[in-house]
């Protein structure tokens, strides 16, 4: 009996795997255009701030910054925790900004140039203000 059982579950398995996938209607009917979703407008307002921060010149932005006196490092968190681009672990330091989405999730090809350009700017910021606080 259990042997029966068994190989009509499995014959069952094989057939439905052999079957080509079909688009869910109730998917395509009930999600919005991601386009017009409110939370797609708030991510794209979100990657829009994080391109206007790479958008500077980052050796400038942390001369100004120090001018300010405002020693705070660019950084973001991911799953792992904290990360200040271009520092290393054993460097202290007091206080971050956190970077706008720059989390673990990549929603477009736009984010993820937007991600590559924010990591090579805090780069080059936090170790020219670093630099900039030996002095």
């Amino acid at each position: 009996m259990m042997r029966t059982v068994f190989l009509l579950s499995l014959s069952l398995l094989l057939v439905a795997c052999g079957q080509p996938v079909q688009k869910s209607r109730v998917a395509s009917i009930s999600t919005p255009p991601l386009s017009s979703s409110p939370q797609h407008i708030e991510q794209q307002q979100v990657i829009d701030t994080l391109i206007s921060i790479v958008s500077g010149d980052a050796v400038h932005d942390a001369e100004r910054s120090s001018q300010a006196n405002d020693w705070r490092l660019w950084a973001y968190h991911d799953r792992a925790g904290f990360k200040v681009p271009g520092i290393s672990a054993n460097v202290n330091y007091r206080a971050i900004k956190i970077a706008p989405a720059m989390g673990d999730v990549i929603y477009s090809e736009q984010h993820l140039q937007a991600y590559q350009q924010f990591l090579d700017y805090a780069t080059r910021y936090n170790q020219h203000l670093l630099s900039l606080q030996a002095d």
